[in-house]
């Protein structure tokens, strides 16, 4: 954030991208209420980052540009063969992420359906607590970090993509598993803005609970047809967001700010 103030004096028109919106950290709320007075354009990468926008820092709609985070359809395309009751989180390993919500939910899958697995791939500062509790649970598998290639093909292979983070401002990670034909579940937390992509029936939303979660992996596992829609759908609403669409919007936005800041 403090880069974009500084660059005010000596940048113009300034754009102000806004992944997310905080509203838990009262040095964070502070510096959103003094960059919503700098950018002469303000740009969301989601709906729901956008609503917030408008309701928590007071942004006249008007003024807001929605130009959504893309992703690579040709690299995450869904070529090849899911394995069934293969479940992936791939992100930061941190404390908001829930990672350990999914871990006792997945202790709690494996009771149910013995030939599922969990990769957990990324890194953080909750990655060895998740790696201790990871070994006591068959078919847990904690990665951390892995180069993107091996990320990748292990996306494309997931039968489920499971996001339980309480705060996200667009959620493109699961865009990625989307374009890779994995449906997704999330939970339902008001500073999530990936579980407003399940009204576009590409994936499910579970309470914030291992309850919740395990009981809705458990329930999609034994019903293929549901996850057969999911899975078209996903893929259907991915390609919507392909690079190439995105950065021709972006593009047409550049040459509207620099024919205006010719005036």
């Amino acid at each position: 954030m403090l880069h974009s103030l500084f660059a005010n004096p000596i940048v113009s028109p300034l754009i102000q991208e806004w992944c997310e919106v905080w509203t838990n950290i009262v040095k964070v709320i502070i510096m959103q209420k003094l960059l919503k007075n700098v950018g002469d354009y303000h740009v969301a990468v989601s709906e729901f980052t956008k609503e917030r926008l408008s309701k928590l820092l007071s942004i006249d709609p008007s003024k807001i540009l929605l130009i959504p985070n893309g992703v690579d359809c040709t690299k995450f395309n869904s070529s090849g063969t899911k394995l069934w009751g293969r479940i992936v989180y791939a992100g930061r390993v941190v404390p908001h992420k829930n990672v350990t919500l999914l871990v006792e939910a997945f202790r709690e899958v494996k009771k149910k359906i013995p030939t599922a697995e969990l990769h957990i791939i990324g890194t953080g500062s909750s990655l060895e607590s998740i790696r201790n509790k990871g070994t006591s649970i068959k078919d847990c598998f904690v990665h951390g970090f892995l180069p993107e290639d091996q990320m990748i093909d292990l996306l494309k292979s997931a039968w489920l993509f499971v996001l339980p983070s309480e705060r996200e401002g667009s959620g493109l990670v699961v865009l990625e598993a989307m374009a890779a034909g994995v449906p997704f579940v999330t939970i339902n937390h008001p500073d999530n803005a990936t579980k407003e992509l399940c009204q576009f029936q590409c994936g499910l939303r579970a309470e914030p609970s291992v309850t919740s979660i395990a009981t809705t992996i458990i329930q999609l596992f034994s019903n293929k047809d549901v996850w057969n829609e999911l899975n078209v759908n996903a893929l259907t609403f991915a390609k919507k967001y392909d690079w190439d669409t995105v950065a021709n919007q972006l593009e047409n936005f550049f040459f509207e700010v620099l024919k205006n800041a010719g005036k």
